[in-house]
């Protein structure tokens, strides 16, 4: 990304635009922040209700620059108050704002920047949903406001600590709830303070709509060369959040001999400098806080470009060698002990774990791997077979059929030395010759059982013998309370997802897959349910049901769930999304987030009360969930009438 189209620069006093967009133009500013009317002329006495109140011509009249226009951030004359307690003042400045909007609007500006001053912004809320509800509207309102109130804070250890009732962030949570379903009309532009916040301020700010941080000159200082610059902690606070992708903005006076020149420098090499991207973001770019249906694998057919993406994980495939690597060993060791061996000088298959370079077992192990899809599990397994010096046979399922095409030709070229066997079908109903020692599945979704990973392994455990290894052993899904105004504007428009009913609330009953980005957690996540694998009692009911108890700390408000899953492949091989144990560069699973049709404002220092249920019948299966503490909701999606998971293949 070009850094001059994330800077932009407030110019406090116009004269001139051509002027003043060409000289920040010219210092690397991409777009200048001006007023849309000129204020001097208008009455802002409220206590004098006997004066005309005259207002100016509207600044730009006579530009009809597209590239001026475009690079313009409107701001609304700082006098206007449509809360103000004078009823006179009030009407002026509806008046008022309702003129300058539309100017903005007549000249294309692509954003108009409202500051808010105080918490009581009823009949502001109230005008502009309406006036952004015409449909022939092409800008953004960005509401301006200070990241904390620094007059309404105490200090406590050396902390500030907002005062809660009163502080910018009680503020726009008002104001956001006030606006309704036109949120997706307003972004904020948040200002930095004089000296770096609390870090629970800054994750709560990190939930919201966030367009643009304002930084003052008035919080840089000047280095031993006269240049401006920012504390590390400052830097670390705009490094976070350009990973949201915000522009910066300047503004005041330049406090320093090189003028406004040094300070976007400055800023661009903050840019330039950030920290370098994970793997995990390099690939999920571009696809934050985007909402995917989840994947339903027995009815659809994944297509070779979805696969392709799964393979480029550099962990997951690496965990499941490991872990089959592991099993391999411990069949080996058991069948030593029971005397399953044959003594012999001609080839060795011995264990990693002490076994004799003149044992072969009496009869091959058998790995079944279940869903191939492309076949990397077939690899992963064959490499940790040579690993532990291990002939094995295997046994290859696959429904797909434009997969099995693909696994064909594989058998003839990358493996035309291995004793292996494809077999075409769903793996609950194909027929196979024997029974497996290792089963190897790689069927979990972001929930861990979302995508039917246990009715899928549970249909096919009678090809498992007894004794036999599954991989993977256990997944348990995990889930926290999730605030996030982006994201709940997202789902309160999204058409329903392809598998969804055509019901009321779809699109708000329906789990997305989501690389999180834009949001807070509001208290620390809990698990849900657990499955095993093989099945200790293959008759058992995969329904599920858990009330979970939540510790809120701060003030928040709740718009949904966030889901994880922490899967144990073998042993002390797990593969994780839980936020506290991600597996490192793991990109394969994003989380899950269920939706409320509601959100519920919450307290600090409250409890929320969760509920959630799996359900299936002999067709589908899906989830339900509710809350009754702090508020009570309905119960999301009765009997799938919303969204369910196909048991039906494809």
């Amino acid at each position: 990304m070009n850094m001059k189209s994330l800077l932009g620069v407030d110019i406090q006093s116009v004269k001139n635009i051509e002027e003043d967009h060409r000289w920040a133009i010219s210092l690397g500013f991409s777009f200048v922040f001006a007023n849309i009317y000129t204020s001097h002329e208008r009455n802002t006495d409220e206590n004098d209700d006997s004066r005309t109140d005259k207002l100016s011509a509207p600044n730009f009249l006579q530009t009809n620059d597209s590239s001026i226009i475009n690079g313009v951030v409107g701001k609304i004359s700082s006098w206007i108050d449509l809360d103000n307690e004078l009823e006179s003042f009030r009407k002026k400045s509806e008046k008022a704002l309702l003129e300058e909007l539309e100017w903005a609007s007549f000249q294309g500006f692509p954003a108009v920047l409202i500051r808010l001053k105080k918490k009581n912004n009823t009949n502001l809320a109230r005008v502009l949903t309406t006036f952004m509800s015409n449909d022939y509207l092409t800008f953004r309102i960005w509401i301006g406001l200070p990241m904390i109130d620094e007059t309404e804070y105490s200090c406590v250890n050396g902390n500030n600590i907002p005062q809660k009732d009163n502080s910018p962030i009680s503020w726009w949570r008002q104001f956001s709830i006030l606006l309704g379903d036109s949120i997706s009309n307003f972004m904020l532009m948040l200002a930095l303070p004089k000296s770096p916040v609390d870090q629970n301020i800054i994750n709560h700010w990190y939930s919201e709509p966030i367009a643009a941080l304002e930084t003052r000159t008035d919080i840089y200082f000047t280095n031993k060369k006269g240049f401006p610059v920012l504390s590390v902690e400052y830097q670390d606070i705009i490094n976070r959040f350009l990973k949201m992708k915000i522009q910066l903005v300047l503004t005041g006076d330049a406090k320093n001999l090189h003028g406004h020149l040094a300070y976007r420098q400055y800023l661009s090499w903050i840019w330039t400098n950030k920290c370098p991207m994970t793997v995990y973001e390099k690939h999920s770019k571009d696809m934050e806080d985007y909402l995917q249906d989840p994947l339903q694998p027995l009815a659809d057919h994944l297509p070779s470009s979805t696969y392709s993406i799964f393979e480029l994980d550099p962990y997951k495939y690496a965990a499941y060698e490991k872990a089959t690597f592991q099993a391999i060993n411990d069949l080996i060791e058991k069948r030593k002990q029971d005397g399953e061996v044959n003594i012999n000088n001609t080839k060795s298959f011995a264990s990693i774990v002490g076994g004799s370079p003149n044992l072969t077992l009496k009869e091959k192990i058998t790995i079944m791997v279940l869903g191939a899809g492309r076949g990397p599990l077939v690899d992963s397994a064959f490499k940790a077979a040579d690993s532990a010096n291990c002939e094995v046979k295997m046994y290859i399922v696959e429904k797909n059929p434009n997969a099995v095409s693909y696994l064909t030709r594989r058998i003839t070229s990358d493996w035309n030395n291995r004793d292996v066997e494809l077999f075409a079908g769903d793996m609950r109903e194909v027929l196979l010759p024997t029974r497996a020692d290792i089963f190897v599945s790689e069927l979990l979704g972001s929930f861990g059982d979302n995508e039917l990973s246990p009715e899928c392994l549970d249909g096919a455990q009678h090809f498992l013998k007894p004794d036999g290894i599954s991989i993977p052993q256990s997944y348990t899904s995990y889930i926290a309370p999730l605030q996030s105004t982006k994201l709940f504007s997202y789902m309160s428009t999204q058409r329903p997802p392809r598998y969804s009913k055509k019901t009321k609330y779809a699109s708000l009953e329906t789990p997305y897959v989501v690389r999180l980005l834009n949001c807070h957690l509001l208290a620390p996540v809990q698990s849900v349910f657990t499955f095993e694998h093989p099945k200790p009692d293959i008759n058992a009911s995969n329904d599920r049901y858990r009330e979970l108890v939540f510790k809120v700390k701060e003030d928040g408000v709740i718009h949904g769930f966030a889901g994880f899953f922490h899967c144990i492949l073998y042993k002390n091989v797990t593969m994780s999304i839980h936020p506290d144990m991600h597996s490192p560069d793991m990109f394969s699973w994003f989380p899950i987030v269920f939706p409320i049709i509601k959100p519920i404002q919450i307290k600090a220092d409250s409890e929320l009360s969760f509920h959630i249920w799996r359900v299936g019948n002999s067709k589908a299966v899906w989830y339900e969930w509710a809350c009754t503490n702090p508020e009570v909701t309905s119960i999301h999606n009765p009997n799938g009438r919303s969204y369910s998971m196909s048991l039906l293949s494809k």
